[in-house]
């Protein structure tokens, strides 16, 4: 289980990094399917405009990298990985 928090928000349990994104995505109202590759670089193109970055800056191999790399710019804030 992991503890994070995104984008300044209360904290989010989550079974692992994928699980999370894919809940990120649920909390929206017009979210109709979840894609975490698209997810991804749609936020990526977003944080890196908001901040003036390039987007080699969000790492998005995995949801785990994506997560890391925004706790880099400080987007993200892992709390816990062994959270229970």
């Amino acid at each position: 289980m992991i503890k994070v928090s995104m984008y300044g928000r209360r904290p989010s349990i989550a079974e692992n990094f994928d699980v999370l994104i894919a809940d990120l995505q649920l909390r929206h109202p017009w979210c109709e399917e979840v894609d975490n590759d698209f997810y991804m670089k749609d936020v990526r193109e977003s944080v890196c405009n908001l901040h003036d970055l390039p987007e080699e800056e969000i790492d998005i191999s995995s949801c785990e990298a994506f997560v890391r790399s925004l706790e880099r710019i400080g987007e993200a804030n892992i709390i816990s990985t062994n959270f229970l």
